[in-house]
């Protein structure tokens, strides 16, 4: 592992030294960026095992997160609110075979989904469960490929997050509560912009219930989690439209410059507050990057990539957070589903 560490010292400095000049930084290969595909190549022994606990999950086709393998027989986690149904979820590991799966149970607000797979083959992750990462740390994150998806380092040690706020759609209503609920405003990087509503429409139906006015919306959405998904019934004009909502929390929106600019290096995680505790890292992942392993040098698991938080910063659910997450959820699935959108 020493040798790795000199490798990539190397790498970095031979990469960085063009920087000095202007005009040579500006024909700056991708591939020599600090997570180019020359920079992840070193590390690429640190994920020998790993990527075979990493698993891609698709809905109709889609690439909506990574999971991972916690046991040989088929049961595997993932970041729930990335989920957007129940229904036409499948994992693709490593070899590339796809298992269709079940949604067991859920815990809304650690955001955590317990998956159950037909199967004897999963590759189940090993945690690092009793050694938490300081700042500088390196954090290499696997996908099923030989080449990890990404390498950062850790700048906030574990700590605890101030608990989550009710949901949040992620838009502005009028002032007066017993007006209809249209629609003033959309903020960016919200459930509700991903959704497509609009400045203007009026949502008149919220979880089935037909609405009366802002106060009613607010009263139906209070009954929901952060991380839950929602459907809603709009009129649009003289049209009337259906949209599926995944709900946030007030603590977690970026709304003014400062949140402009923390979203700058892409779209955010739409559930990313209310955690047990965290491990803060700078991997600039994609929210559907999140739900897979994280690992040190060594290749065990500090826990899961649960959320992007900013333009630098992403959050660890540590193992140890994870560990009894999984015992409640396996030990009691129906007492954590019941209340979910299918």
């Amino acid at each position: 592992m020493k040798h790795l560490k000199s490798i990539l010292i190397l790498c970095l400095t031979l990469n960085l030294y063009p920087l000095a000049n202007t005009a040579q930084a500006q024909t700056l290969n991708r591939i020599h960026y600090a997570n180019g595909y020359e920079v992840r190549k070193v590390f690429a022994p640190t994920i020998k095992n790993a990527r075979k606990s990493t698993l891609t999950v698709l809905h109709d086709l889609y690439h909506v997160a990574y999971a991972t393998a916690i046991t040989k027989d088929g049961y595997a986690i993932t970041k729930a609110s990335q989920l957007k149904t129940h229904a036409g979820i499948r994992l693709v590991d490593y070899n590339g075979k796809t298992y269709p799966v079940k949604v067991i149970a859920i815990d809304y607000k650690q955001d955590i989904a317990l998956l159950k797979a037909k199967t004897n083959q999963f590759v189940p992750i090993i945690w690092k469960k009793n050694i938490s990462p300081k700042p500088g740390a390196w954090v290499i994150t696997p996908s099923t490929k030989a080449i990890p998806l990404a390498v950062g380092m850790v700048s906030v040690e574990k700590r605890k997050l101030r608990r989550a706020s009710k949901p949040m759609l992620g838009v502005l209503l009028p002032d007066s509560i017993r007006r209809p609920a249209r629609i003033q405003a959309v903020y960016k990087g919200t459930g509700a912009k991903q959704a497509g509503l609009r400045p203007g429409d009026i949502i008149i139906n919220a979880a089935g219930i037909p609405l009366k006015n802002k106060d009613h919306l607010l009263t139906v959405l209070a009954k929901h989690k952060p991380g839950q998904w929602v459907n809603l019934i709009i009129q649009r004009g003289t049209h009337i439209i259906r949209k599926r909502v995944n709900l946030g929390t007030w603590v977690s929106y970026p709304i003014g410059q400062a949140g402009m600019q923390n979203t700058l290096g892409g779209s955010l995680s739409n559930h990313r507050a209310g955690y047990s505790h965290v491990i803060q890292h700078d991997t600039p992942l994609k929210p559907y990057q999140c739900g897979g392993p994280i690992v040190d040098l060594q290749g065990n698991a500090y826990g899961i990539n649960i959320a992007r938080v900013g333009r630098v910063e992403s959050y660890i659910l540590p193992a140890a957070d994870l560990i009894p997450i999984i015992k409640k959820l396996k030990a009691n699935p129906k007492n954590h589903i019941a209340t979910s959108k299918k």
